[in-house]
């Protein structure tokens, strides 16, 4: 974790670096080292997201009352997922997580509209494209009854109707 952060750090350094234009001829060698450097943790962010024990597959949303065909393609999105098939991981990843800032109250954890509507049946050759939602929920903490208000984003098959997004969280609690 510690040599992706560094890495990070380095790039943004080599970006500004290129950007100002200091080094004159040799921008475009280390336009290539940022590029290389840039492909590397993507293959580094890859290789943590297959690594990642996902037991967790296995609450993904089926439910007797929705949508058959989303019941379908949300048991193969699943499945898909569990042998992380690349379009699943993308639509995994195109869903909201917890961002920096929580305690100071930064609770929209909106995930990547664009990553997920690029999930598409012409460029995995699967049966359902990507789908956003941005869901709000509110939660009420037990002992003084305060609510806060939680977005998330939310990337689903495009079978999945916002009332069988809605069954789904209502019935997660």
């Amino acid at each position: 974790m510690k040599l992706l952060l560094g890495l990070c750090f380095l790039l943004v350094a080599l970006r500004v670096v290129c950007a100002q234009n200091v080094w004159g001829n040799q921008i475009q060698g280390f336009y290539h080292l940022v590029e290389r450097m840039k492909a590397a943790l993507q293959r580094e962010a890859l290789d943590i997201l297959t690594n990642l024990d996902l037991k967790w597959h296995e609450v993904i949303w089926t439910n007797a009352n929705m949508s058959r065909r989303c019941e379908d393609d949300m048991l193969k999105y699943r499945e898909d997922l569990f042998h992380r098939e690349n379009y699943a991981l993308h639509m995994l990843d195109a869903c909201g997580k917890p961002p920096s800032g929580i305690l100071t109250g930064n609770l929209n954890w909106l995930g990547s509209y664009p990553q997920c509507v690029k999930v598409t049946t012409e460029e995995y050759n699967i049966t359902f494209n990507g789908k956003y939602f941005l869901a709000q929920l509110v939660l009420t903490e037990q002992t003084n009854q305060t609510k806060i208000s939680l977005k998330v984003g939310l990337c689903v098959p495009d079978s999945c109707t916002e009332h069988d997004v809605i069954l789904q969280l209502e019935n997660s609690k």
